[in-house]
């Protein structure tokens, strides 16, 4: 799962053609990826980054975030300074990604 994230995540115009026309009111059955740079490629990133699937729900966002740092965190590398420069990116990542998610779901509700 963390090599796939690594690796750029699932394409999720194959996996759920079913949930991808529910979400876009363009005809012609087929989803665009959004606009690089617009607020829906964002939260695509943001979910991407802390391996969950388009929509996870806040305990989720939370426990992936809490289970990521828990692997990730630079102190846990202190011994190598590649892997924790490593760390050190991921989990810069990992943290910009949930604070996102976070202040998204705080403007929702």
């Amino acid at each position: 799962m963390k090599e796939q994230a690594a690796r750029g995540g699932e394409t999720t115009s194959s996996s759920s053609s079913s949930s991808s026309s529910s979400n876009s009111s363009s005809s012609g059955g087929t989803r665009r990826p959004p606009r690089p740079g617009s607020t829906e490629a964002q939260l695509l990133e943001w979910y991407r980054v802390l391996d969950l699937q388009l929509g996870a729900e806040m305990p989720q966002i939370k426990s992936s975030y809490r289970q990521m740092m828990r692997k990730y965190h630079p102190d846990m590398h202190a011994g190598n300074p590649q892997k924790q420069k490593a760390a050190t990116e991921l989990s810069m990542r990992v943290t910009t990604a949930y604070n996102g998610l976070v202040e998204h779901f705080e403007k929702k509700g």
